[in-house]
């Protein structure tokens, strides 16, 4: 994939127009912990969309397919555009990407592209240091509180600052790592 992808980068430009990639909106927890219920994620989009469209940011809201109608009518308020079509057409429009779920399958394909992105990931995920350490040198990360009322929390000017943040990084070495067919033929192991 790393090297497919080298072949034809997404060129870097003045960051605009982002990229908010939906969670789930079924009725059922699609993650290894509780905060992966969808409810407790909707107002996280909807306040990481408001604090992106508050700094001038245009934000593009792409559900997730299983869930597109109901989570892309219920964000429409909220965003420039919901973005029904595929997720790589999506891409293809916008200058940066929002996630606040790393387990997404959508996730490996920004990372490989040049394009900033910013994960709000929810406190407590354990990472592994050789896994946190070069995907925090690819896309910014910032942390959204688990609050004792059970909702997940996070500062506006956090999700701002990770977006600036955000588009100074592109550091290779995780792509390398993690997508390339030379790092697996040399036998370097995964952590």
């Amino acid at each position: 994939m790393y090297d497919k992808w080298r072949a034809n980068p997404f060129p870097r430009r003045t960051v605009k127009r982002i990229l908010l990639a939906g969670f789930p909106g079924l009725a059922r927890t699609l993650t290894y912990d509780w905060t992966g219920f969808p409810l407790m994620r909707t107002p996280l989009e909807i306040q990481v969309a408001l604090a992106l469209r508050s700094a001038g940011y245009q934000v593009i809201y792409k559900p997730h397919p299983d869930s597109a109608q109901f989570m892309g009518s219920m964000m429409q308020p909220y965003v420039d555009h919901v973005a029904f079509g595929s997720f790589e057409e999506a891409a293809s429009h916008v200058d940066a990407a929002v996630y606040l779920y790393p387990f997404s399958t959508t996730f490996p394909y920004v990372l490989l592209h040049n394009m900033p992105v910013l994960l709000v990931d929810v406190e407590g995920r354990d990472w592994l240091p050789e896994i946190i350490g070069p995907l925090r040198k690819r896309c910014a990360v910032v942390t959204a509180l688990l609050g004792a009322d059970n909702r997940i929390s996070i500062d506006d000017e956090a999700i701002i600052d990770g977006m600036k943040t955000a588009e100074t990084l592109a550091d290779e070495s995780f792509a390398q790592r993690f997508f390339s067919h030379s790092s697996h033929d040399s036998g370097q192991a995964y952590p």
